[in-house]
């Protein structure tokens, strides 16, 4: 129990992931059948990124405890991340036959889903994730880049501003790229150009916050105002000169 105790605290105090380890293997090598032991060190392999070694441990802990979803939940987070999409997928679908209210579980088969290209599939899983939770950003930002995907934009647009209600979206500049880029899309000019604005408040230093708003300035009928953008673009990154002069030329021509 010590031994677990201190691998709690070095790996959720301290962030030390290597000693969490060691001290849940230490803990494991008294008694081979200390289940929680297993779940701690899956959770450190789980951060330092060693997923296959993740998903033994979670299989341990769920030999020992096959009543407890937190075996199946890790199990299916370290499969997908390993690129074991087969094995995955039949881990959410044992996860929904035991908690068929399990919304994480659902929005990683859609995430599942979208890396096999099946972005239609996703996105119907990503909806029933977001009705069943009532929402999650990442639910909102994984359904938007299917949308995308599938030439959906306004339904892509919608998704990156609603998942903006979250202070872990709204605080970075490249989420309000993603939602501007989203809106240009969507034919959605006045929006886009707020939530290029906002990358760029942000975040002033990124020449393709620039590109962004001057192709919103110059398709909204404003090219004097596109063309300081994409002169901004190019002095901020010159390997990227001849695209401004190409953009620049285009806005002439308009």
């Amino acid at each position: 129990g010590s031994h677990l105790l201190k691998a709690m605290v070095y790996g959720r105090l301290y962030r030390n992931y290597p000693r969490e380890r060691d001290l849940a293997s230490k803990a494991l090598s008294y008694d081979p059948t200390y289940s929680d032991a297993y779940i701690i060190r899956a959770e450190a392999n789980y951060l330092l990124g060693d997923y296959d070694a993740c998903v033994r441990d979670a299989a341990s802990y769920k030999s020992l405890n096959p009543a407890d979803m937190e075996g199946y939940e890790t199990s299916l987070l370290c499969l997908e991340l390993a690129g074991n999409y087969e094995d995955a997928q039949k881990e959410g679908v044992r996860i929904l036959e035991l908690d068929p209210g399990n919304h994480a579980a659902l929005w990683r088969l859609g995430r599942i889903d979208a890396a096999r290209g099946l972005h239609g599939k996703a996105i119907a899983k990503f909806s029933e994730a977001i009705r069943k939770s009532g929402g999650r950003p990442q639910y909102y930002l994984d359904r938007a880049r299917s949308c995308a995907e599938e030439g959906d934009f306004s339904c892509s647009a919608w998704d990156y501003a609603s998942a903006m209600s979250w202070r872990e979206v709204s605080d970075y500049a490249s989420y309000y790229y993603l939602l501007g880029g989203a809106m240009y899309r969507a034919g959605e000019l006045e929006s886009a150009l707020a939530a290029a604005g906002t990358a760029i408040q942000k975040e002033p230093g990124n020449p393709d916050y620039y590109e962004l708003r001057g192709r919103v300035l110059a398709d909204s009928g404003k090219p004097v105002a596109a063309k300081k953008d994409f002169l901004k673009m190019s002095a901020l990154s010159p390997e990227r000169k001849a695209e401004a002069e190409s953009l620049l030329r285009q806005l002439a021509e308009k």
